[in-house]
């Protein structure tokens, strides 16, 4: 349900603003390592870059793609100087 949320709100804005790809900063839960058995709030930001191409642009092919980068963390580290 998130990632269709998300989809959605991805395919709007791409939509609406007639680009090609749409970048958004996400704040994610990061327990992958040695800090999944850790208390404490392991989380912090990080980029997508979804691309939609006004041309073939579906909602099933943003939810693609925002499910492939987030299940394979095809993500970048926040850098505040680049927003």
């Amino acid at each position: 349900v998130n990632y269709l949320l998300l989809a959605i709100v991805i395919a709007a804005n791409a939509r609406a603003s007639r680009i090609d790809a749409v970048e958004m900063t996400l704040y994610v839960p990061m327990r992958d390592g040695p800090e999944s058995s850790m208390v404490g709030l392991f989380a912090d930001w990080r980029d997508i870059r979804v691309p939609t191409p006004e041309v073939d642009c579906t909602l099933l092919g943003v939810l693609w793609e925002v499910s492939d980068i987030l299940r394979l963390r095809k993500w970048r580290g926040f850098n505040a100087l680049r927003k």
